[in-house]
């Protein structure tokens, strides 16, 4: 966890019980390497989570229902 005005490390996940989590920095590459590339960076991404639930009621995964991005940047070069 950082605090402050300390650098927060490409890709930082949280956890927000009972809503889901967020995505700090996230980094994401674009392109395929070779003619493009490009990434896109956001600076915060919420992810909003509801649960998938069994047949007997327990919790088997979670399904993302909404999404928020604040800040978000792209760039890219290719043919």
């Amino acid at each position: 966890m950082t605090s402050g005005d300390a650098a927060v490390d490409p890709n930082t996940n949280i956890t927000l019980p009972g809503v889901g989590y967020v995505v700090l920095n996230e980094q994401i590459p674009t392109g395929d390497g070779v003619t493009s590339s490009g990434m896109t960076v956001n600076m915060i991404h919420v992810f909003e989570q509801s649960p998938i639930l069994g047949l007997l009621g327990q919790i088997i995964g979670y399904q993302t229902v909404g999404e928020i991005i604040v800040g978000s940047a792209t760039s890219s070069v290719g043919p």
